[in-house]
Order: C-alpha cells, then structure tokens, then sequence
C-alpha cells in the first residue's frame, strides 16, 4: 500500500471573522508530478513563493495563481489529488464565547479536516507536512490521529457486532515535518485555496454580483460592465475576483461539484468531489470551541 502524503496552510488566523485551513492530498507519485508544474507556473512569475495575500492586482502573481488552479483542477478531475478546505465563522455559536482558546479551536479544526480528507480517500498511512509558520502543536494532532478509527462504523449496525466483524484500524500519520512554504509549491497551493475561501466569505456578496457583469468564462472582466449606480470595486478586489471565478468556471466545466452563486461564496455540495469547500457549523447546542486552561 502506497503512504498518502497532505500539505497544509491556514488563512485567517489569529484576527479574521472567518478562517479557514486548506489541505491538499494524494499520493507520492502524483503530488511530485503536480509539484513540478506548480514549480514550472512559479519560475515563468520569476516569483520564489505564491500568497493569496499577494494577488492584488500584479498580474504576474495572478496568471501565476491562474496556473495553479488549471494544474489543481486537472489532477482533481482525474481524481489523483484532493483539496479539502474547511472554513469556520469565528461569530457562530461555537466560537462567540468568552475565554476561547483561538490555537486549541485551531487544533480541533485540523483533526476534523485531516479525519475526513483521509477518511475519503480510505488510506490509513500518512506523511503530513504542514505550513512551519502555524501556531499548532502538530505532534499533538498527530497522536490524536493515530488513535482514531480510520473507518466510521456502519450506521444503524449494533456497536457490539462492529466489535466482532470489523477490524478496528487507526490512521498512521508516520511522518510530521513543519515545512518552509518557500520550498513547497503545494502549501503554496493550499495557502491559495484557503485564502479564496475566507476572502469569498468575507465579501459576500460583490463578488457574485462583479461576476454576474459578464458572462462567465470571459476572462479578465473590465471594470467598465460594473453597473453605472455602484462604484467598481478596488483593483486589488477585481484580481481575486476573477481568481474566483476562474476556479468556479473550471470546476463546472469539469462537473466538479463547487458552487459559488447560491449562497454568494465557494462552497461544495457533494463533499466526495475532489475539491471539496467544507463550512462547518456548529453540531449541536453544546457543541463549544475550547477554552483557555486557567
């Protein structure tokens, strides 16, 4: 059996409303044949490292951006990566309470993303190299991982027979390795796609509404078909905008359940598609984020 590998990034934290992690996954050999297009996509920019934080109207950084999601959406479609990105309003119920622990909500948040990603995929041995610039405690995450049933069990079959038919297997995350962004494209990559979904939270709804202006597929949209009775939005916006639109295009082209238009920002329906936009919300009315130790 071949060890799945995941790259991680976050965007958001300490201080946004809504945060987000992003993790891109596969196996060895497909994430290095994705990495050296990415790395190809970076050397024609001549930039050393793509941000979300810096596509803001420079357009090498945006056709290098372009390029990262053509590549992501290719390998996605043939089903040889995922890009699981779990978002979450600091504002809910769970989170709007005082004496919140942000870095253990954080934590709590990569054990749900990284238990579902490899739930869909059904691989149980991992390599996991995160962003070396989060605040996480990942060794923590990773023995928390490593003591958790890989396969849920069957709803409405007695927990007594689980005991006897099913084999009672737990991740492995073998390797943990905090990585330098610079180094990797693919945190890059997950850097970018947690960056579009905060960004598609937070400006709910003028990006639909700038993407409406012209028929989708068009690119780059002129700010001239931005209606007469509002002022057109700053150019740093439009070029995530069009970023946005971009990814939604290609992923409707590819019939790559990610929606954009119905709730005003990415999301997916189908939460199996490869890439996968996952907005949590609060589970039940105890359901807390955790609280500073006193």
């Amino acid at each position: 059996m071949p060890i799945f590998e995941a790259y991680s990034d976050e965007s958001g934290f300490p201080s946004g409303r809504y945060q987000a992690i992003a993790v891109v996954s596969g196996s060895g050999a497909d994430l290095a044949e994705l990495r050296e297009l990415l790395s190809e996509c970076l050397a024609r920019a001549s930039w050393r490292e793509l941000k979300f934080t810096r596509v803001r109207g420079d357009s090498s950084h945006s056709r290098c951006a372009m390029g990262f999601l053509e590549h992501t959406v290719e390998f996605a479609r043939a089903r040889r990566i995922r890009v699981d990105t779990l978002v979450w309003d600091m504002h809910d119920g769970r989170h709007a309470i005082t004496g919140r622990d942000d870095v253990a909500c954080l934590e709590r948040m990569y054990y749900h993303v990284l238990t579902n990603m490899a739930r869909r995929w059904r691989q149980e041995a991992w390599r996991f190299y995160p962003d070396e610039q989060s605040s996480v405690n990942f060794l923590e995450i990773r023995n928390y991982l490593n003591m958790t049933i890989s396969r849920r069990p069957k709803r409405g079959q007695p927990s007594l027979l689980q005991l006897f038919r099913v084999e009672r297997h737990a991740f492995r995350f073998k390797e943990l390795e905090p990585t330098d962004s610079r180094k990797e494209p693919l945190i890059q990559l997950a850097d970018l796609f947690a960056g579009m979904a905060c960004f598609s939270r937070q400006d709910v709804p003028n990006c639909c509404k700038w993407l409406r202006t012209v028929k989708e597929g068009h690119l780059p949209l002129p700010l001239a078909e931005f209606p007469a009775e509002t002022s057109p939005p700053p150019a740093s916006k439009c070029c995530r905008y069009e970023l946005i639109g971009h990814l939604h295009h290609l992923c409707r082209k590819h019939r790559l359940s990610v929606d954009l238009h119905r709730r005003g920002y990415l999301w997916t329906p189908r939460p199996t598609c490869a890439i996968n936009f996952w907005h949590y919300k609060p589970q039940r009315p105890n359901d807390k984020a955790p609280l500073r130790r006193r």
